[in-house]
């Protein structure tokens, strides 16, 4: 295409360029940079952007707070897409396995798959020789919260807290107790005299048993 100017005795042609398009600020949506080709443009977007203006965000699958655990997330271009990033903690007695802050990349693949919150664990208990043990475990076997009360048989007694619980550092609020066999005075044979004992759990302690004779010419 030209034009045809006339400018004094003088024909001028002016030639218009076909071939270049017009690149406008807004042409892609603000989020790449605007090419000319022929009797057009593209967009080469930038990281995170897609579509023939880069009108559009990557997007990341969307994610949930863990089990026993929070998430406080940040969306500064929309809901879990390029860019948003996520905190996640654990409540008291519960560890994070995992990384605590992920982001979503520009592929729409997040940086690390998402924590979890795992109850912390106690070392398993038993329960003492001669007594017995009853535990409650309201968040999972010798975890936080369980909480474990000892007793002990007849003619022992027990050394130690009677109860103790799981802590949110996986530490038990007190040792394992023992039961001791109640224990008697020892007893030694009578002058002129003998003595023969049983003893089925300890030295003269309790359950043992003595019994008594005396030599000829003598009465017990």
């Amino acid at each position: 295409k030209y034009l045809l100017i006339l400018k004094g005795n003088q024909l001028r042609h002016c030639f218009s360029d076909p071939l270049k398009a017009s690149c406008q600020p807004w042409s892609c949506s603000g989020h790449g940079e605007c090419v000319e080709t022929i009797n057009n443009y593209t967009c080469d977007c930038d990281a995170g952007h897609y579509g023939p203006q880069c009108q559009f965000v990557v997007q990341c699958e969307a994610l949930e707070a863990p089990v026993m655990g929070t998430m406080i997330c940040n969306h500064p271009l929309g809901d879990f897409s390029f860019s948003s990033q996520c905190d996640f903690a654990c409540f008291e007695g519960t560890s994070l396995f995992g990384l605590d802050k992920i982001s979503c990349g520009p592929s729409g693949n997040w940086s690390s798959t998402e924590p979890t919150c795992q109850v912390v664990q106690c070392e398993a208990l038993e329960a003492p020789d001669l007594g017995s043990m009853d535990c409650t475990h309201p968040l999972g076997t010798f975890s936080f919260g369980s909480q474990c009360t000892f007793k002990c048989s007849v003619g022992t007694k027990l050394l130690g807290d009677g109860k103790t619980r799981c802590g949110p550092l996986g530490n038990w609020s007190s040792p394992e107790p023992t039961c001791q066999v109640v224990q008697c005075a020892a007893l030694e044979a009578p002058e002129l005299g003998s003595m023969v004992c049983t003893h089925p759990l300890r030295v003269f302690g309790f359950g043992s048993q003595c019994t008594f004779k005396c030599s000829e010419g003598t009465k017990l």
